[in-house]
């Protein structure tokens, strides 16, 4: 029984996909190389239950100690290599019934004035909590020496677009090289 397990976890282990809290992405980065203007990411709900996804465009920068952390975009202003200005998203909400799948377009736009170079965001996909009715019906008395608060954990996760445009300058040169052999 436990070499039966062992194998399965063998053969599931390399499969290339990118699944948590019910929902797959397909590819697990975007990669925009000159050659395209539209590329797409494929959605698909492998939960139970019926889901709505929420997507959008994130930047994240690594901190000194290797951390990443989301920059909120008006803070990318700064970050001229940023690629949330040229990207669009098409749609920016979807609902999945379980096993089913939509394709998500992204598409690049006024990028022709960039300098050549590598640019970088990132999409963040965010499962958006079922929203039940709001407030209580006008004959239900409230109790107000109860106090309760409910925490519902929301799955997301990001995947990084690469935008490359032109050939970036790369240049590399080694100075005073020597080899030093230790015991």
């Amino acid at each position: 029984m436990l070499r039966l397990l062992y194998i399965l976890f063998m053969l599931f282990a390399g499969i290339p996909a990118f699944a948590q809290g019910g929902l797959m992405i397909m590819p697990k980065r975007v990669l925009f190389d000159g050659t395209k203007k539209i590329q797409e990411v494929s959605l698909a709900n492998t939960g139970s239950d019926t889901a709505t996804y929420l997507i959008s465009i994130v930047n994240m920068r690594m901190t000194d100690s290797g951390k990443t952390e989301f920059v909120k975009i008006a803070d990318s202003i700064t970050n001229n290599y940023s690629a949330n200005d040229i990207l669009r998203i098409y749609p920016h909400k979807v609902k999945l019934a379980p096993n089913q799948s939509q394709m998500v377009k992204l598409q690049l736009a006024r990028y022709s004035q960039l300098p050549p170079g590598e640019y970088r965001s990132h999409i963040y996909f965010r499962e958006s909590p079922d929203e039940g009715p709001r407030g209580l019906p006008s004959n239900t008395k409230k109790d107000t020496t109860i106090v309760s608060v409910q925490l519902t954990a929301i799955f997301g996760f990001t995947i990084p677009v690469i935008v490359r445009i032109g050939t970036p300058d790369l240049k590399t040169s080694l100075s005073d090289v020597s080899l030093q052999k230790d015991n």
